[in-house]
């Protein structure tokens, strides 16, 4: 469904370009959820924005991203208004903020839609509001008359998700969808996007979170991402019990509550992105940065440990 390759986002800024993302190459299968994983700054967020060619000057993305055959950085605002929301949809961070604050949902229910599909009429448009909030489990005859701040976080979580569906997306994006919920309303956010692409209602999701349970959860593969490079990608169930880059060793440990985590020494120097921290750093770690390569079945891993 989604085939991206050799995808770079740089930030032009007064001292220089920064490197957000450095060669990103991965593919999103029809039907699959796909869970990126990395601390903050480590560039999933620009990752998912280059994908949606939403990037703003001054940052800039080359490479392609190519879905259902086309290459998302060479279309114009007029075709990609064709392919994002209907078929590419995006749950933004802190989606449950992005409301405003000073109309109903309704109206931003029939603003949202009508920017996409201008002849709709009013009455259709409701009809698809309420069926989307039916499908997150929200009562539309409350909900579609609220102003956001009568909503409760999660309430206004599952409206962004609403919105984000209520055009039967091919691939759904959630960035942080459960970012600052309590632990009971994180729980249901997941429940309910596994529910709808259980139900058909979307068919395939990338979901980013630095929370590694999260991904223990929603996730069939996994992708780590660290300063921007992709270090280690593969099945979640192998990623977790076998994780092969030492940063991934790190985060698995991390998220353990009996864990000791990994004894860390700080290294000068450059080249693999984990080179400073690594406990078993070499001395071509700090020349280079490794490239993917693959250990087994659809497992790869960017670390010279395994070899070029």
């Amino acid at each position: 469904m989604l085939d991206v390759r050799n995808l770079t986002a740089v930030y032009l800024t007064p001292v220089g370009v920064v490197r957000a993302v450095d060669r990103v190459s991965f593919s999103v299968n029809k039907g699959e959820s796909v869970g990126i994983a990395g601390e903050s700054g480590s560039g999933k967020s620009t990752l998912v924005n280059a994908i949606l060619n939403a990037l703003r000057p001054p940052a800039l993305a080359r490479g392609e991203v190519l879905f259902q055959g086309r290459n998302l950085l060479n279309l114009s605002k007029q075709d990609l208004d064709k392919i994002r929301w209907r078929k590419i949809s995006y749950i933004p961070q802190s989606s449950m903020n992005a409301l405003n604050p000073v109309l109903k949902i309704r109206d931003q229910f029939l603003h949202i839609i009508k920017s996409h599909y201008p002849k709709m009429g009013k009455g259709e448009v409701m009809k698809t509001a309420a069926e989307s909030l039916l499908n997150v489990r929200l009562d539309p005859g409350k909900v579609l008359e609220a102003y956001p701040h009568e909503l409760s976080g999660g309430m206004r979580q599952r409206v962004g998700i609403a919105m984000a569906i209520s055009a039967n997306p091919s691939l759904l994006i959630a960035d942080e969808p459960t970012t600052a919920l309590d632990t009971v309303t994180q729980f249901s956010i997941l429940n309910l996007i596994i529910d709808l692409k259980r139900e058909g209602r979307i068919r395939s999701v990338i979901f980013i979170s630095h929370d590694l349970p999260v991904h223990a959860y929603v996730a069939e593969r996994l992708m780590v991402m660290l300063k921007g490079y992709v270090v280690e990608e593969g099945p979640k169930r192998e990623v977790f019990t076998r994780p092969l880059h030492p940063y991934t060793q790190f985060l698995v440990e991390s998220s353990k509550l009996e864990g000791k985590g990994l004894r860390l020494k700080r290294r000068e120097g450059g080249g693999c992105p984990f080179s400073d921290l690594c406990p078993q750093a070499k001395e071509v770690c700090f020349r280079k940065a490794p490239s993917l390569v693959e250990v087994s079945a659809h497992h790869r891993v960017a670390c010279f440990i395994y070899g070029e």
